[in-house]
């Protein structure tokens, strides 16, 4: 139990009457931030512009009306997000306040992870995104670099998150964080802005690249065709069922892609891979330093893993469940309909990293190009296969075994090393971004440890 005295006068200023506001660190973080040699504290109501869009009745597009795609709240994290739905362009009121802003930092306010953020970018440019994220622009792009990076260090974090609100659901309002204080450490405040200059500009080129390279080999390959509506139905013979009584598997759409893609070269999947995921195990849930970040396929798409556990040696054997450079990997577990089935090509940086047993492994042949084998899974010619061989009666999930039989595109090799230069500098960007927080939090860390030992000379 934590137990903290508190001034009569101090309720009456904060006007809060729940422990966890006056326990949290970030009391303590505001009286040290105060103290601070040579750092220029400046409230980020002071400098920035911190807004939030009211809530919204998404009016959905119809089939063929002008649609701005739109993104849920978390999806902004991915390395590269794609759309969750359509929202009709000419029905959907005041969709301009919406719509993202490139330069913009957009910072989650409600939930129980609540506390990341991150910058527009011209690809994230493209979208809509919900009321429940708060959008920061702030117009000098020095201090809106450095602001991002004081944000995501252990102490903006605490800064955000000590002072939620919510009986049921966390949240933080546009008015707490407009009151945030940024300490501008003037020994590192150029170097921080740099690097995160270099990463987000990085991530932007390859995001946009990326999905140039994506979309160019999607529409290379053959389309799915359309035999009227679905709910009109279809016949199948009782031969070819295959043990399996879901629609979806026998959809016509599936069928006729498979044999198109077999026409101009495709291969199985188990003759280019080898695919695989491990069995359950007991959680030993540790501190960074005592064990290993493991991932969900949720977090395996996020550029920032949101709420990253580290796990103990004495859950498993770590050599079962270690991602590896050049491995394809994805949630094999979840709604067939959503996100179960995409992507992620493991780079340097998520090497050695772990995955639970609800992600599939994908691991290419020698001489195998693991970019191509990237690009195969995420186009919808290969993703409609993999959905519909995944069953199961409340969350969909997918074997290894149906998975060997999907049709993949006829291997393409500059295509391939092209997306593995995107996930590079994904990895570069991330390893920058790490570099520029953790040089900041050093600093700020540093100088609090001398204001703390100065004599009281009073």
């Amino acid at each position: 139990m934590i137990v903290t005295p508190i001034k009569a006068g101090e309720l009456l200023a904060s006007n809060r009457l729940d422990a966890k506001y006056h326990t949290a660190p970030a009391v303590m973080i505001r009286s040290a931030l105060a103290n601070l040699a040579n750092v220029e504290l400046r409230t980020l109501s002071d400098y920035a512009s911190v807004r939030a869009p009211g809530r919204f009745k998404r009016t959905y597009a119809a089939d063929g009306e002008e649609f701005v795609s739109y993104l849920r709240p978390y999806d902004v994290f991915d390395y590269l997000p794609f759309e969750a739905d359509k929202l009709s362009r000419a029905r959907t009121e005041a969709l301009d306040d919406y719509l993202i802003r490139a330069g913009d930092l957009l910072q989650s306010c409600s939930g129980r992870n609540l506390g990341p953020l991150t910058i527009a970018d011209a690809h994230l440019a493209k979208f809509a995104l919900s009321h429940d994220m708060i959008r920061v622009s702030i117009n000098d792009h020095a201090d809106r670099l450095y602001t991002l990076a004081f944000l995501r260090t252990p102490t903006g974090q605490h800064l955000l998150r000590g002072d939620l609100n919510g009986s049921v659901i966390d949240h933080i309002t546009v008015e707490q964080v407009a009151a945030i204080s940024v300490p501008f450490v003037r020994s590192v405040q150029r170097d921080v802005s740099d690097l995160m200059r270099h990463a987000t500009e990085l991530r932007e080129r390859a995001r946009i690249k990326l999905d140039e390279v994506t979309r160019g080999f999607a529409a290379s390959l053959p389309k799915a065709t359309v035999r009227g509506r679905r709910s009109s139905g279809w016949t199948l013979s009782a031969t070819g069922l295959n043990g399996r009584l879901d629609a979806a598997f026998h959809d016509p759409a599936v069928a006729d892609i498979r044999a198109a893609l077999k026409e101009i070269g495709g291969v199985y999947v188990k003759d280019v891979a080898a695919s695989s995921i491990p069995g359950r195990y007991r959680r030993y849930y540790v501190d960074a330093e005592h064990g290993r970040p493991i991932v969900s396929g949720r977090q395996l798409l996020q550029s920032l893993p949101i709420n990253l556990k580290y796990i103990s040696e004495r859950s498993f054997d770590y050599s079962a469940y270690e991602l590896t450079e050049g491995m394809i990997a994805f949630g094999a577990e979840g709604r067939a309909e959503e996100r179960i089935a995409q992507p992620a090509l493991i780079s340097s940086d998520r090497a050695g990293w772990l995955a639970n047993n609800h992600v599939m492994r994908v691991r290419p042949n020698p001489g195998v190009n693991p970019g191509w084998l990237y690009l195969a899974f995420v186009v919808p010619q290969v993703q409609m296969q993999v959905k519909a061989c995944s069953a199961g009666s409340v969350v969909d999930a997918v074997n290894a075994s149906d998975l060997g039989k999907v049709i993949l595109p006829p291997m393409d090799n500059v295509l391939g090393d092209t997306a593995i230069d995107c996930w590079n500098s994904f990895a570069e960007a991330s390893e920058t971004e790490s570099r520029a927080i953790q040089m900041l939090e050093s600093e700020i860390a540093t100088a609090s440890q001398v204001f703390d030992s100065q004599p009281n000379l009073g």
